[in-house]
């Protein structure tokens, strides 16, 4: 992974934290 997908994953995870379950969600779809 290049650095930028790093940081949007990351800028997606923090969102998700705040979501909740939603952060499994995301996962699977970036998978």
């Amino acid at each position: 992974m290049n650095k930028i997908a790093i940081e949007e994953l990351e800028k997606r995870l923090e969102t998700a934290e705040m979501a909740g379950a939603s952060c499994k969600i995301i996962i699977v779809v970036d998978l």
